[in-house]
């Protein structure tokens, strides 16, 4: 029988990414039939966990190393939080910051030693790891998939193929997790001297590519389009969900269901799962649900009854301390960690509104508190961290038909826009008054607004027996195309702005001094990969001061920018649309995206007040999401590897870092309009 190895030198126990992802992979290749070796870090003991498995914890560390040339690795290197002693000491805390220090290129010798030495050391502990895992002669039908390697680990594991002879003979899959650049595309320009950092080690990939079967990965579109630049051929492998997270919505299409219907007496339950690392921003969501504790009393309660709206309970897991850190924050007073709403144990919290859940949780129960949830929520997430980087957590949100709310100019945004296009689309073509706008002004090279004129259809409305404009709610979809910049990685900002007699004036175009009279803000839309036109939704709010339809107030405006650095930009096909309707319209579907994280409250209230329709249309997009994510997917895709073609020369590449193209759409994945990538 061949082989099948998964190597995951992360792995130290049961729960997280690292596990799930192995777990996943392992069963799908044990029921194609394949016999598996699971190799894990030397920590790792819970054998029981993988019985159909022969496991080989021989890897003495981790990915985590703060000598690696990787961005991703060394953010994550210095966002952990030491021990107890190492805060006493200091040692690693010095190392550490050495070690930042150091890939910008100001730091001292000794910090630059300790660099070298930490490499050197990783690197030929991992060919001897390699060494005692791989300790039978290799087979024409083995494949050997590391799930997760740095720099460092790939020279480690260059060295042990060259003193292997029969490792020719297997195929072996690299993947690649972290990202090797900061920020969003328009930023990698400047940062061409970290890529030349990088060459070396993939040069020596691409010279042993030419003698084994290797094949490059990795876990994101995002991603690929970083590590394309160093001129190898990355594939976009499909990351594995647990099919147990997509199993209700499975018995639902079963039973011919159009929705799981939730129970609308009960509170809505907003469910923030995972461990709140620094990426994610604890501090955040601490102010958020401390605002809601504050807020939790019987006005909270009157306003849900006056608006229809469910009452809110909060599912936030939350990792105990260790015993040492609770002795650390009350010797010196210096918290470890932020408290979650006021106080930890206290009777201050509203046990109504927020409920703690442990972490981690046993694979069942975990499956269990998302399934239970009716939103998932994302926003504290860092959008520029997860740019290119994925969030597990939204995969199993998505594949259980959970609709969630997420940060905006980030890989977690980009999953949910192209949904939230096709639905503006399909009310722009079903029921929308088109407008062109009035007035278009560049205001500079990266800012343009526009205005349009809503008399004409005021106009058309039907007014009451006083002669004022109803005040039925009305929807405006603005749409527009940029030309310029072109590729994905470019974001931009839209501010809505309702003119008042005191701002137009004589000057006509909207000045600083417009507000827009409505709950609605800001909304940041990322420049997708065909370059079609964006639509954005914003809700009309009251004309004039008590319908009067001469009021300036018939005047719309909106400024359209940059939302991060980017060069200069041209806008075309501005447009707008409104959409009659009696009642108010939800705003998208799936899930909403906030640009900052100031919305989620109103984002929030606008989910909780059409959750009927975001659930069923999470649901029904459950089930392509899902398809792309489907670990039987993922293993096919590694043993369809010798099919695709091989890598490009690095010789030929050229040596200055270009603008990012658009690398359009791998060819395994569909390419159905309104699939996630």
């Amino acid at each position: 029988m061949s082989q099948f190895f998964l190597i995951d030198q992360s792995l130290k126990g049961v729960g997280g990414h690292h596990f799930d992802y192995s777990f996943q992979v392992s069963r799908a290749a044990i029921q194609a039939g394949w016999r598996v070796t699971l190799g894990t870090n030397r920590k790792f003991s819970a054998l029981n966990a993988f019985p159909d498995c022969r496991v080989c914890n021989t890897f003495a560390f981790t990915t985590y190393a703060p000598s690696s040339e990787m961005v991703g690795i060394q953010d994550m290197v210095a966002a952990r939080k030491p021990s107890v002693w190492q805060k006493l000491t200091g040692v690693v805390r010095n190392r550490v910051r050495s070690a930042r220090q150091s890939t910008s290129g100001s730091t001292t010798d000794k910090g630059n030693d300790f660099l070298r030495r930490d490499r050197q050391k990783r690197v030929h502990a991992f060919r001897r790891d390699c060494q005692q895992c791989f300790t039978a002669p290799f087979g024409d039908q083995d494949h050997v998939f590391f799930t997760t390697l740095s720099d460092i680990e790939a020279e480690g594991l260059a060295d042990f193929l060259n003193s292997r002879t029969d490792s020719r003979n297997a195929t072996w899959h690299l993947q690649f997790h972290f990202p090797l650049l900061r920020g969003r595309t328009p930023q990698y320009q400047e940062q061409a001297d970290r890529l030349i950092k990088l060459r070396p080690t993939f040069q020596r990939l691409q010279e042993l590519a030419r003698k084994f079967s290797i094949h490059f990965y990795v876990t994101s579109q995002t991603l690929k389009d970083q590590y394309d630049l160093l001129g190898l051929k990355f594939v976009n492998l499909a990351y594995p969900v647990d099919p147990a997270f997509h199993s209700r919505v499975v018995r639902a299409a079963a039973k011919g269901e159009k929705t799981n219907e939730a129970d609308h007496d009960s509170a809505c339950r907003i469910a923030v799962a995972g461990a709140i690392r620094v990426e994610k921003n604890a501090g955040e969501l601490n102010t958020l649900i401390g605002s809601a504790v504050q807020s939790a009393s019987d006005s909270r309660e009157q306003i849900c009854q006056a608006e229809g709206l469910r009452p809110l309970k909060f599912l936030v897991q939350k990792k105990k301390p260790k015993r040492m850190d609770q002795l650390w924050r009350y010797f010196f007073h210096r918290p470890y960690f932020r408290r979650i709403g006021k106080g930890d144990d206290s009777q201050e919290n509203d046990s109504s509104l927020i409920e703690r859940v442990p972490f981690p949780l046993p694979a069942d129960d975990y499956r269990k508190f998302i399934l239970s949830a009716d939103i998932g929520l994302l926003t504290t997430y860092d959008s520029q961290t997860y740019f290119p980087r994925r969030a597990g957590i939204l995969g199993e949100y998505l594949s259980a038909g959970i609709p969630v709310i997420v940060p905006a100019g980030s890989w977690l945004a980009d999953q949910i826009e192209p949904q939230q296009q096709e639905y503006l689309d399909s009310l722009v073509h079903g029921a929308g008054m088109p407008l062109q706008p009035s007035n278009i002004r560049h205001q500079s090279d990266r800012s343009t607004s526009v205005e349009f004129d809503l008399s004409r259809w005021f106009k058309k409305s039907p007014t009451t027996d006083a002669g004022a404009v109803p005040t039925a709610p009305r929807f405006l979809v603005l749409g527009f195309r940029v030309a310029k910049p072109a590729g994905h990685g470019h974001y931009f900002r839209v501010t809505p702005q309702q003119a008042s007699a005191e701002a137009t004036g004589q000057q006509g175009l909207l000045t600083t001094q417009s507000q827009w009279i409505s709950e609605d803000e800001s909304q940041i839309v990322g420049q997708p990969r065909d370059q079609e036109s964006r639509l954005l939704a914003f809700s009309l709010p009251q004309v004039g001061q008590q319908g009067n339809r001469n009021s300036s107030s018939q005047m719309i405006g909106f400024r359209l920018e940059n939302a991060y650095p980017c060069r200069q930009w041209q806008v075309e096909d501005v447009r707008l649309w409104m959409v009659r309707s009696t009642e108010r319209l939800p705003r998208s579907s799936v899930g909403l995206i906030a640009s900052e994280f100031e919305q989620t409250p109103n984002l929030i209230r606008e989910m909780v007040a059409h959750h009927d329709h975001y659930r069923q249309t999470a649901m029904e997009h459950a089930q392509a999401w899902y398809r792309q994510h489907d670990p039987q997917l993922t293993f096919s895709m590694l043993m369809d590897a010798k099919k695709r073609s091989g890598a490009v020369d690095l010789a030929q590449q050229d040596k200055r870092l270009e603008p990012v193209r658009d690398f359009g759409t791998p060819e395994h994945l569909p390419t159905k309009k309104g699939d996630a990538a």
